[in-house]
């Protein structure tokens, strides 16, 4: 058997068994609980893109643009919206890239932001940003523009700042010069790709902020001691008024939103002293907070929809169990109850509309199934599903999580979500405890492709929202700060004891698995508790925190990053906790993947890892996934995860 030419494998035992890329064969009669009469479902289609990733509804409502991939590229797809209908004007196949926004820069042009990536990340790659229009009428894409970037910026969801005219095609972007931190503001005309500068880059400036006539009036960022930098311009464009030593901004804990529609003052996201970040709205001439505008009383909000048209708030969203939206508009509100009639048994978010609003671009997740993308068109009140990538996955039967709570060892409740395999017919059952990355993100109720291909395999799953977990408050996020390898893993220690005395989990099959910060919990589950686990997973794990805490560089913002692993004391003891440092400590048995063209967390992580695992005694096997991000989206490689994955747990974790 021949590898894939973009995939490699190594592996390293005692008695370990090289494998090379895993096919379909290994699903046929792999059961870890016993034959319930549920089918397995085909490593194929999990290992599939389930549908598209991100979607731009035209500022007309005639076209719609939809991110996804087509084998293993990256696609963009022009949808044609007519009524109560849809249809296929183009797809633009892009090179291996991590595609950001996709901005409508006149009813029938679409700017895309795209960072290509090499095939491998090496120190000092250069990483280029490109800006590709697509014409819609003449069924061309072609680059506008390119600049170089460094791994921060790259990780940086898109460049383009706000359209300023959408009949000559003039767009204002944020441009670092040199491939340097702090961006410098230009004009760039997309027919000609000429660019005007409007802003020059300043030291300390990460973030521009214009009001919604284009007009450059917030700079935000940080110095070199960590310390917020909040500069504000008045309309007339006149000269920049420093506003950092305001206690609004001093301590740094606040997100600028949008400017009011009158221009007087700004929406902003800050927790403000309080236990939960909320919206609120800063007058510029009173200088201080004058209202709430939203804040829900558990959980901090999350993304702000804006209303482009009507230059205001939309709505916010929030995360309990499950994605919400409250919108604040009455309107929103009447066609989100129309919309809910046409699909009832979903969560429906409202996205985008049309100038007119009588075109709308809808999200919709049918739990445990993955989202779907639909048009709702007011006139004829006409719902239209469009083209479904993820369609396959969703003709097998998935299992709903249910939300737990469990209590760690020093008292805090750590809310969690436990998925029982319908294949699963005995308790206790083996478990996979599978922490989320970031790790300062969170898990809820939604479609997770990893969790469905354990339960469907036969496994219990267990996806705590330990300390240092995002949406339940700052307080909840900032306990995990210098706690890496400390209480954050002490959590997960407790959720598997928790399990085990309420009879889920069995004690003798247990197994970790995580991707970035999820597989760092693996890998120190394998060296601090390995009693606990029979094997561990680990996907594009980090496994030296001093070199990920120092690896964006001269970084602005590499003191607040040191600050949240090493604890804001700088006293947490990062080399016992970097498991790198401790590869001989390793005891259970391990699989470790990473891509090579990952810039959030580089190959050479894991790299160094299996350098150090040389004095480990116990079986270790290594996956390199040539070409592959940090987001594992190809196909290919999610087909060899999977099954190195699945073969992995049927070796160590094996039913009875």
């Amino acid at each position: 058997m021949k590898l894939r030419s973009n995939i490699r494998v190594m592996a390293r035992c005692c008695a370990v068994k090289a494998f090379l890329v895993v096919f379909a064969i290994f699903f046929a009669g792999i059961s870890a609980a016993g034959d319930s009469g549920v089918d397995l479902i085909p490593l194929e289609v999990f290992s599939a893109a389930h549908g598209y990733r991100n979607a731009s509804l035209s500022p007309d409502g005639q076209y719609v643009a939809l991110l996804g991939m087509a084998d293993d590229q990256p696609n963009v797809r022009i949808i044609r919206i007519e009524a109560g209908a849809v249809s296929v004007v183009a797809g633009f196949e892009f090179p291996q890239s991590q595609i950001g926004r996709m901005v409508w820069i006149t009813p029938a042009d679409l700017l895309v932001s795209q960072t290509v990536t090499p095939v491998e990340i090496k120190p000092g790659s250069v990483l280029q940003r490109r800006l590709v229009r697509i014409d819609i009428e003449n069924r061309r894409a072609s680059e506008v523009l390119s600049f170089g970037l460094n791994r921060l910026m790259a990780n940086a969801p898109g460049s383009i700042l706000r359209v300023l005219d959408d009949v000559s095609g003039d767009v204002l972007v944020a441009i670092p010069p040199d491939g340097g931190f702090f961006p410098s503001v230009q004009v760039l005309n997309i027919f000609n790709g000429e660019t005007t500068l409007l802003e020059p880059s300043s030291s300390g400036i990460t973030t521009w902020l214009t009001d919604w006539d284009g007009r450059v009036r917030l700079a935000t960022g940080i110095d070199r001691k960590a310390r917020s930098i909040v500069r504000y311009r008045e309309p007339d464009g006149s000269s920049w008024v420093d506003l950092s030593e305001s206690r609004v901004f001093s301590d740094g804990n606040f997100l600028p939103i949008a400017f009011s529609r009158s221009g007087r003052s700004l929406y902003m996201r800050s927790a403000l002293g309080r236990a939960r970040d909320g919206l609120y709205e800063f007058d510029f001439d009173k200088e201080r907070i004058t209202r709430k505008i939203y804040g829900h009383p558990k959980y901090d909000i999350g993304t702000v929809f804006l209303a482009n048209f009507d230059r205001e708030i939309a709505g916010v969203s929030y995360i309990d169990d499950y994605f919400q939206v409250d919108y604040l508009s009455d309107s929103l509100k009447e066609i989100l109850t129309g919309i809910d009639r046409h699909l009832p048994e979903a969560i429906n978010v409202i996205l985008q509309w049309s100038s007119d609003k009588d075109v709308f671009l809808v999200l919709s997740e049918q739990i445990p199934f993955p989202a779907r993308y639909y048009i709702f068109q007011v006139a004829g009140d006409r719902m239209t599903e469009l083209s479904y990538g993820g369609a396959e996955i969703s003709r097998y039967p998935l299992v709903v999580p249910e939300r737990v709570t469990y209590y760690s060892s020093d008292g805090l409740e750590i809310p969690a979500y436990l998925t029982r395999s319908k294949r699963q017919q005995e308790q206790p059952a083996p478990t996979v405890i599978l922490p989320h990355g970031g790790p300062w993100v969170r898990d809820y109720i939604t479609f997770n492709d990893w969790a469905q291909f354990f339960a469907n395999r036969g496994y219990v799953v267990f996806q705590p929202n330990f300390r240092g977990s995002s949406g339940y408050g700052t307080l909840f996020q900032r306990r995990g700060y210098g706690e890496w390898g400390e209480a954050m893993q002490r959590d997960l220690e407790d959720g598997v004891h928790w399990l085990i005395d309420q009879g889920i989990a069995d004690p003798e099959r247990i197994c970790i698995a995580g991707g970035s910060y999820g597989g760092y919990a693996a890998l120190m589950a394998s060296i601090e508790s390995p009693e606990l686990f029979q094997c561990a997973i680990a996907y594009a794990p980090v496994t030296s925190l001093s070199k990920f805490a120092n690896s964006f560089g001269k970084s602005p913002y590499r003191k607040s990053l040191q600050s949240a692993i090493r604890g804001e004391d700088n006293k947490a003891p990062i080399r016992s906790n970097s498991p790198v440092r401790r590869g001989k400590d390793v005891a259970i048995p391990l699989l470790l993947v990473h891509g090579t063209s990952d810039i959030r967390v580089p190959v050479s992580h894991s790299r160094d890892m299996m350098r150090a695992l040389r004095k480990s005694r116990t079986d270790v096997t290594y996956l390199e996934l040539a070409g592959e991000s940090h987001f594992l989206y190809r196909p290919s490689a999610r087909l060899a995860v999977f099954g190195a994955m699945e073969k992995h747990l049927q070796q160590y974790l094996a039913a009875d």
